[in-house]
Parts: C-alpha cells; sequence; structure tokens
C-alpha cells in the first residue's frame, strides 16, 4: 500500500470539506449590498434564489453566472441563496447553496453634548445608547473606532457618529455639531470720582469693554443694566464686571467708594465790641482751631489762616470755617460788632 505522507491527509481532508459547501457560511449586516458567483460554463443559464419568504432584497443579474443582492430591508437572521444551472441542453443541474447569515445592525447613536461654556477651547459629547459589550463608536465617518463612550476635546463643527458591533454592522450615522466658541470679555476698566463735600456720593465709571450686547454689574454680577455710569454711590466695595450677548462674564475689577467728607463744625465766635475811646472791634473764632482750617467773614470769598478778625466797624458778620485738608466748608456762625458806647453830655454847672 502507497503511504501518504500527513500533509497529504489534511490536504485531502480540506478538499473533500470544501467539495460539500461545510465553509460556504457568509456574514452580513443589515442592508449590505454583496456580489456572488459561480463558475461561467458557456451556453448555461443560472437560477439564483433566496428561499426563505422573509427575504426583502432585489437580485440583479439573475440568469447569469454574476449576482449582485442588495439585502435592503430583509431582517436579521440566516438565509439559504440557492442556484442552479441549466446547461445548454436544458438539464439542471444539481443546486448549489449557501448560507447567508445576517447580523442586526445597531441603533443611530444617541448622545449627550457639552457645548463649550464661556473662555472653553473645546466641547464634547458622550454616547447614551447603544452602550454594551462589544460596540464602538467612530466620529470620523467610521475610518476610526474607540470602545470608550466620550469623546473630548473637540473643535467646533459637525461629527458624524457611528455605533459598530462585535460582528463588523455599522449604525446609521447620527450627526453632532459642536457650537463655535465663546470668548468671555475682557475684565472691565473702571474710572472712579470720589464723591467730594456735599455729595451724595461718589461715581463708576466703566470705560472698557464698550459696544453693543454689553451689559454691566456693579454688585459681582447679581444685577445688570446696559449703563457703564452709576452715581451717587455711597461708601463701600464694588465688583465690577461686563457680561456679552452669550451670557459670559468678565473677571472681576474691585473699586472702593469713599465716604463724603464732613464739613468742619460751624464756628464759634467770641465777640470784642469797640470801648469809648473806640471805633472797631474784633471777632476771633474759638472753635474749630487746627493748622488745617481757614477762617472767611465775606462769605468764602477769601481766607485767612488767622482765627481773629481785628478793626471790624460795627455790624454783622457771617463767618465761615474751610478744612484745608479736602476743602469742605462750615455753614455760617454770624458775629457782630457793636457800635462804641456813647460818651454822655454833661450839663453845664449851676451855681447860686
Amino acid at each position: 500500500m502507497k503511504k501518504i505522507t500527513l500533509i497529504q491527509f489534511f490536504a485531502a481532508i480540506v478538499f473533500m470539506l470544501s467539495s460539500v459547501n461545510v465553509f460556504s457560511q457568509q456574514q452580513i449586516c443589515e442592508g449590505d449590498v454583496e456580489q456572488y458567483d459561480v463558475a461561467n460554463t458557456t451556453g448555461s443559464t443560472y437560477d439564483w434564489e433566496v428561499l426563505e419568504s422573509s427575504f426583502s432584497g432585489t437580485i440583479t443579474g439573475d440568469g447569469t453566472n454574476v449576482i449582485d443582492i442588495d439585502w435592503g430591508a430583509t431582517p436579521p437572521g440566516t438565509y439559504t441563496l440557492e442556484v442552479v444551472e441549466t446547461g445548454s441542453g436544458g438539464c439542471d443541474g444539481d443546486p448549489v447553496s449557501i448560507t447567508v447569515t445576517i447580523n442586526e445592525a445597531p441603533n443611530a447613536p444617541v448622545v449627550s453634548i457639552t457645548q463649550p461654556s464661556c473662555g472653553d477651547t473645546s466641547g464634547s459629547f458622550n454616547v447614551t445608547s447603544p452602550t454594551g459589550s462589544g460596540l464602538e463608536y467612530s466620529i470620523d465617518g467610521g475610518t476610526t473606532y474607540q470602545s470608550a463612550t466620550l469623546f473630548d476635546n473637540l473643535a467646533p463643527g459637525t461629527y458624524q457618529v457611528i455605533a459598530r458591533n462585535a460582528a463588523g454592522c455599522e449604525s446609521d450615522p447620527t450627526n453632532v455639531t459642536i457650537d463655535p466658541l465663546v470668548d468671555a470679555p475682557t475684565a472691565p476698566t473702571v474710572a472712579t470720582t470720589q464723591p467730594d463735600c456735599g455729595d451724595l456720593g461718589g461715581t463708576i465709571d466703566i470705560t472698557a469693554p464698550t459696544g453693543s450686547g454689553l451689559e454691566y454689574s456693579i454688585d459681582g454680577g447679581q444685577t445688570y443694566t446696559s449703563t457703564t455710569t452709576y452715581t451717587d454711590l455711597p461708601a463701600g466695595n464694588y465688583d465690577v464686571m461686563v457680561k456679552n450677548a452669550d451670557g459670559c462674564e468678565s473677571s472681576v475689577v474691585s473699586v472702593t467708594i469713599d465716604p463724603v467728607p464732613s464739613g468742619p463744625n460751624a464756628p464759634t465766635l467770641a465777640e470784642y465790641h469797640p470801648d469809648c475811646s473806640e471805633t472797631n472791634g474784633t471777632l476771633e473764632v474759638t472753635a474749630p482751631l487746627g493748622s488745617n482750617y481757614e477762617y472767611s467773614i465775606d462769605n468764602g470769598a477769601t481766607y485767612q489762616s488767622s482765627p481773629i478778625f481785628p478793626n471790624l466797624s460795627p455790624g454783622t458778620y457771617d463767618i465761615q470755617v474751610r478744612d484745608t485738608s479736602g476743602g469742605c466748608v462750615s455753614s455760617s456762625a454770624s458775629g457782630t460788632i457793636n457800635s462804641a458806647p456813647a460818651a454822655p453830655q454833661t450839663s453845664p454847672i449851676n451855681f447860686n
């Protein structure tokens, strides 16, 4: 008996298995379009058929040795594709078939989008469905896939999201748009006017940024208005912010309004009236006193550093005090210089 090698034995087994179509099984996905063929014999015709009644596709090229099948809406399952060759003499050959398994494709992805917020450089989204073992996801039309459901650090634009299962079947795409980036306004430039004597308060004036769609706040973003100038503000700290039409807020600039400076107290006066031999008197401010005070008896037209006003002719004078450190002026106090007392007119001396 002729001996055969182990390699020859396995080759024979493979040949026998292939001749009975043991390996004639195909795995495809819903909606695939596939091509099938057998060797062409001159004069023969070929009748192709999917045997199951649930087949809902289209066969193109029936009668020839090469066909295309658009499996279309055929539901997932196992199907038998059979071809019968009729020779030139009209005789039918034995049917030849393969098994085609249609695998279910994943549903189109459902995603949760996180759009770029103020100052962000990117957006992100997360695939929330379908999820599970064996699924992968692509955002570049199926060029690359990853198993993670989260896609972050995404530049603005439109992404085509596809899910793929372990059988290699791809879902319909879901288009996801990442909105353009939104910038926060620059920190405000603020000019402050501190209150002067007699003012109700100070002023905050926002000089930049300005323009359409901007709003301003001086309470740290609790309230906003379109005005850039805030007047008669009481003493305190103010947090100034700018918000744009996208709702993005600037950083805070803190400013302080000082208390309204108070004026000196109304002066207290000492009056020195002219005596019998005098014609003029003196008014002296006894309070307030100090190196930072000046005094006026002409309703603020002129001031002097001395609190004493000598050589005043009889009459009434309105005296004010000014604080030189802040420029504030007191209310007036009236002082009066009386006329000198008249000397008596003694009558002539009578005698007997």
